[in-house]
């Protein structure tokens, strides 16, 4: 611990805290929590980079989304639901989201998303782009 605490500073995002040999505690606090960062008592601190005993596990939902229209940015798209809830997309599944919208009016999208609010999905993550499949989806309730 004392090895990660000069890498790592606590913070609004980042708490670190006793080990446990049963993860069940932490497993309770799914839904209070964005994720977690597991490490196996073996595995050694490599500094920037992951693997070696280290896995992180993030507490996000599933949802299959149709979205109706979107707007282009300056890389990839946003697309947007019937009640005006958005999400980012980019990358070469941009084409096929574009396509099924003109062609269908709408397309499916598996995403996954810590929060959902009024004005969209909430990503936990750094990256921008959370849809797991687009296109060729069942329909779902929204």
């Amino acid at each position: 611990m004392r090895l990660l605490a000069t890498y790592v500073n606590e913070g609004d995002h980042v708490k670190q805290i006793p080990t446990f040999e049963n993860p069940q505690p932490l497993l309770e606090q799914k839904g209070k929590i964005e994720g977690m960062v597991i490490k196996e008592l073996s595995g050694i601190y490599q500094f920037g980079k992951r693997g070696s005993g280290w896995t992180k596990k993030k507490f996000l939902q599933e949802k299959t989304v149709k979205f109706i229209s979107y707007i282009e940015k300056e890389i990839g798209i946003n697309l947007f639901t019937d009640d005006n809830k958005e999400i980012h997309l980019s990358g070469n599944r941009v084409k096929l989201a574009v396509e099924q919208i003109e062609q269908k009016g709408y397309v499916m999208a598996e995403i996954e998303f810590y929060a959902e609010t009024d004005k969209g999905f909430r990503d936990a993550s750094i990256k921008s782009d959370f849809i797991k499949r687009i296109g060729n989806l069942k329909e779902a309730e929204i």
